[in-house]
């Protein structure tokens, strides 16, 4: 006989079923809208730095990667397309250092207040990839920022991170690949208001190059 309890279970049965498929939908909507942002954003900092466009198309044609990852993971960070991360709340009382977080408590991670910290980055207001790079042995070498956390971190990081990481590679790679990106309206790093948060609207100019 099956025993009525595992037909309770999250994962069992009808129930299962339909939690599954939420599950699904909210990976595909939560990480279209917010790779959509980051991708918008990797276009503004492209066209807001043309310097540095131009030396993501060498790693390109080179066939490296380190000078791409570092843009992108300054891309992360400078735009920071969820600020605050998903609420949390305490399940029991928690004590760090001075402070105590009541049981109960809402948890409010603030993202872009750790990626923003001139303590841990220099001139945060500054796109500035060369901040992750260095020379060893004579290659350029990536190193990430343990404090860069656009996916947040432990227990609670987010489920589509590979994805995201994989899928904005991918689509950078290939736009800088075929076009340099230039645009005739006027643009900065502002963005527009809303939870995933990305740039003002604009219109780019995709030129073909080759």
């Amino acid at each position: 006989m099956t025993d009525p309890k595992e037909e309770l279970k999250p994962l069992k049965g009808q129930l299962g079923q339909l939690n599954i498929m939420n599950t699904l939908v909210d990976l595909v909507m939560a990480g279209s809208d917010t790779t959509g942002c980051a991708l918008q954003w990797a276009f503004t900092y492209m066209i807001l730095n043309p310097e540095i466009q131009r030396k993501v198309q060498l790693d390109i044609e080179q066939g490296t990667d380190a000078y791409i990852d570092a843009v992108i993971h300054e891309i992360h960070r400078k735009s920071k397309v969820v600020a605050s991360s998903v609420f949390h709340a305490a399940t029991e009382d928690i004590y760090y250092k001075e402070y105590v977080i009541p049981k109960g408590s809402y948890i409010i991670p603030l993202l872009g207040n750790v990626m923003n910290n001139p303590a841990d980055f220099p001139h945060p207001e500054k796109f500035d990839p060369e901040r992750y790079l260095s020379y060893q042995n004579g290659q350029l070498k990536f190193t990430p920022h343990p404090k860069v956390i656009p996916f947040s971190v432990g227990k609670r990081r987010c489920l589509g991170e590979a994805i995201g990481r994989v899928a904005m590679k991918t689509y950078l790679t290939e736009v800088l690949k075929h076009f340099d990106l230039t645009t005739n309206d006027f643009i900065d790093d502002e963005a527009k208001p809303g939870y995933v948060k990305g740039p003002k609207h604009y219109n780019i100019i995709f030129k073909a190059r080759f």
